[in-house]
């Protein structure tokens, strides 16, 4: 007996998990990981997304990011990012797709000396991106995802995001 109801709760979760958001619905969401920049160490990242699927492979997306932050001293560095993109997308099953991402970005480096003031840089270019997307529901769906937002800039994320 418990095995039928085992069995059937595990049918009712693959069910409800193969029924992705649909052509036309808007999402948000958020993630967490790791920026990595050319010659220096791996730093936290987090950052916020909204979304809207055209279609089942096609969406388009604007993100900001903290890619990377630190603090010694009376002295704070960070680097921002905001960005654009298109995401085309192919599905693996009826819950996973893998996609890929192009679009622009917008880097803001910035160091802050206490009383000495603060030295910025910006710089614009070519956003790319590849990742792999579940939906655990119609709304809820999870991602995984590698971001090259400058030549010598890496960032690895984990997000999740609800479509509605």
């Amino acid at each position: 007996m418990i095995k039928k109801i085992l069995a059937a709760a595990a049918l009712a979760t693959l069910a409800a998990s193969s029924q992705a958001a649909g052509p036309g619905t808007t999402y948000a969401g958020v993630d967490v990981g790791a920026t990595h920049i050319k010659g220096d160490s791996n730093q936290v990242s987090y950052g916020a997304f909204v979304g809207y699927n055209f279609n089942q492979n096609f969406a388009g997306e604007v993100g900001v990011r903290r890619l990377w932050s630190d603090t010694q001293d009376w002295n704070e560095a960070r680097m921002d990012q905001i960005a654009v993109s298109a995401i085309g997308s192919l599905p693996v099953n009826a819950a996973t797709s893998v996609y890929g991402r192009v679009g622009y970005n917008r880097l803001n480096a910035k160091v802050e000396m206490g009383k000495y003031g603060s030295v910025s840089d910006n710089t614009s270019g070519l956003l790319l991106g590849v990742g792999v997307k579940y939906d655990f529901d119609s709304n809820i769906s999870g991602r995984v995802e590698l971001q090259r937002p400058h030549s010598d800039v890496l960032n690895l994320s984990a997000g999740i995001s609800y479509a509605f």
